[in-house]
């Protein structure tokens, strides 16, 4: 919608007044309590792109991404659906390319008081998250996982995609876990999609929730 640059009031904004016509991924910033207009963000701030919280079981699925900001972050709190487990692993598709040998993952995994790690290579997607609650866990668990993906806009490497996350299935100790993982996905191509979803049974449970960040 274009605004008009003496009179817009755009909805849910009560009597502020923003001025200018809005370019992709601009936001509007208040210049008093009745005046705004739309500016570019500074370098550093977190944009919220989407905010997305599953009303039913299913996967998370943002297409069409604005190609306006230098990083992607995403920020989920999720559970799975898988009904003989206590965990699942998480996994993320970019462009909707599923394609075996696409993707290749590194895993730092701490349980309790153990710690591993393993490559995973030429994968159908990156897992971000080792260990996600399932329906065998405990009830009210989730885990939180949070996904840097640098350069997603670029077509001149290999896209790199970092995640850092902590997961809990009870309250015993041998439940506890947390890790890294970084892995690559092997195309160029600008990133305009993102797709998450668990590995065993792709469904999350509904009340999971993903937001999505444009990062200037």
């Amino acid at each position: 919608m274009a605004l008009s640059p003496t009179s817009s009031r755009p909805s849910g904004l009560g009597n502020v007044v923003v001025s200018g016509t809005p370019s992709s991924g601009q936001e509007i910033v208040a210049s008093s309590a009745t005046a705004a207009s739309w500016q570019t963000p500074s370098a550093g701030s977190l944009t919220l792109i989407t905010n997305t919280v599953l009303g039913a079981d299913g996967t998370f699925d943002m297409a069409g991404i604005s190609q306006a900001y230098t990083d992607l972050v995403i920020m989920l709190l999720v559970r799975g659906t898988d009904a003989g487990a206590g965990g699942d692993q998480l996994r993320l598709r970019v462009n909707n390319d599923s394609t075996a040998g696409a993707y290749d993952t590194q895993y730092l995994l701490a349980n309790s008081s153990t710690v591993s790690s393993a490559p995973t290579l030429n994968s159908g997607g990156v897992i971000i998250a080792q260990d996600v609650p399932a329906a065998a866990a405990d009830a009210n668990y989730a885990a939180y996982v949070e996904v840097v993906i640098p350069g997603y806009a670029s077509t001149t490497w290999y896209h790199r995609v970092a995640s850092s996350w902590w997961s809990q299935r009870s309250s015993s100790t041998s439940r506890l876990y947390n890790g890294q993982c970084v892995g690559t996905y092997k195309a160029v191509a600008a990133i305009t999609r993102v797709q998450v979803a668990c590995v065993s049974t792709a469904n999350l449970l509904a009340g999971s929730s993903m937001r999505l960040y444009g990062l200037t």
